[in-house]
């Protein structure tokens, strides 16, 4: 008999099983997160990252050696990179702390300390629930969603996405802040300490939330700088809280539309402390460069709502103009109707019912009377409120950047 030589159905399958196995192996060892094109790209972005150092580096080298104390200067940094490295840099910006910013058109951007220090800025990240909000289309279907920002100092408040731009992210107080947590309470002012007891006016039981600083912008005590030690908020010093705000010229168009802006009126007093982006800095020290302010704006809370989808529109104070709005605030014929705005379901723009407090401060000014600062009330209503009313709360804003 002959011998018939070949494979078997079983060697073929082994073969088979073999290659895949192979291939499998292989296929991991180029894409996988350690395979040769994640290495690749990897050491590609390195290089790129290292390359961009130099280049601060050089340009810090420069600036001091053009500088006759050989000290770095914010303002030489930023002319050399601009004119010896402007072929790579889209922008260089210098921060309120004389360091500058450096952005590359490959959209990297780097920090850069008076000291010549080089640090790669990292994006912010600020998430609903596993959902990055960079990654959302339509960013007002997250109006109103908690997000997982938490400032250091005060870490029992939960933050909900109040509204965006295409610059930061604007995040407010999920509830009304207790008084003992507001900027004003343990101020001294010539020799006295104000507590929480002083700023408490409310007789409820829950007292601690019904209302906000007692001496907050009152015709008798808040010009005295209570409030502010060493600040006298009057006599046109309220206003350097308000036109030195990155917010106003977008979300504050009454400060600029008003040739009055200087007034002395109490109003103006008490938005200049919901505006001091300085005494509310400790809810915004859960990110770099985050600051907060001691509320929204109007304006801010009319696009907020109207963003979203389903809402019935209520008045647009993004096209203000000075027959809405006057020296001492903007003018609102009656308030925003509770039925045909809000309606009556609890959301992020009103806490439903007055356990806690009756609304919350905006931080805007109204013309009703000088003494009147606008408030968003739990019914629904859009109003106003003597700065000396006894049950209003506070909901600060934190103004997170994007990058």
């Amino acid at each position: 008999m002959s011998n018939n030589k070949g494979f078997t159905l079983l060697a073929l399958v082994i073969t088979i099983i073999i290659m895949l196995i192979l291939a499998a192996i292989s296929v991991t060892a180029l894409t996988g997160d350690n395979g040769l094109l994640q290495n690749a790209g990897r050491a590609k972005e390195n290089a790129e990252i290292q390359n961009e150092k130099d280049i601060i580096d050089k340009a810090v080298y420069q600036a001091m050696n053009n500088n006759r104390y050989g000290e770095l200067d914010a303002t030489e940094l930023k002319t050399e990179l601009e004119t010896n490295f402007g072929e790579s840099i889209e922008s260089v910006s210098i921060k309120s702390n004389n360091n500058l910013q450096v952005t590359f058109k490959s959209g990297s951007k780097y920090d850069v300390d008076t000291d010549g220090n080089v640090t790669k800025k990292e994006p912010t990240v600020i998430k609903v629930g596993d959902t990055d909000l960079s990654t959302v289309t339509d960013i007002s279907t997250m109006y109103g969603q908690t997000t997982n920002y938490k400032s250091t100092s005060h870490p029992n408040i939960d933050w909900q996405l109040f509204y965006a731009d295409s610059s930061n992210y604007y995040l407010i107080a999920s509830d009304y802040v207790p008084n003992a947590e507001l900027p004003c309470n343990g101020s001294t002012v010539n020799g006295v300490t104000y507590t929480e007891t002083d700023l408490v006016k409310s007789t409820s039981t829950e007292a601690q939330y019904a209302t906000y600083c007692a001496k907050f912008a009152s015709s008798i005590s808040y010009n005295d700088g209570v409030l502010t030690a060493g600040t006298i908020y009057k006599n046109g010093a309220a206003s350097t809280a308000i036109t030195s705000n990155s917010l106003t010229n977008t979300y504050l168009k009454w400060a600029t539309i008003d040739s009055n802006k200087t007034s002395t009126n109490n109003n103006i007093c008490s938005v200049a402390y919901m505006m001091d982006t300085n005494k509310w800095s400790s809810f915004a020290d859960g990110v770099s460069e985050a600051y907060a302010i001691g509320g929204p704006t109007i304006e801010m809370l009319s696009l907020s709502w109207n963003a979203v989808s389903g809402h019935t529109q209520m008045t647009d104070y993004t096209t203000l103009s000075t027959s809405n709005s006057n020296t001492t605030g903007y003018i609102v014929q009656s308030p925003e109707i509770a039925g045909n705005f809000f309606g009556t379901s609890t959301n992020m723009w009103v806490i439903k019912g007055q356990t806690k407090a009756n609304g919350y401060w905006l931080a805007s000014p109204s013309s009703n009377d000088t003494r009147h600062v606008k408030i968003m009330v739990h019914s629904g209503y859009v109003n106003s409120s003597l700065v000396r009313g006894s049950d209003i709360g506070f909901r600060p804003l934190v103004s997170i950047p994007k990058s």
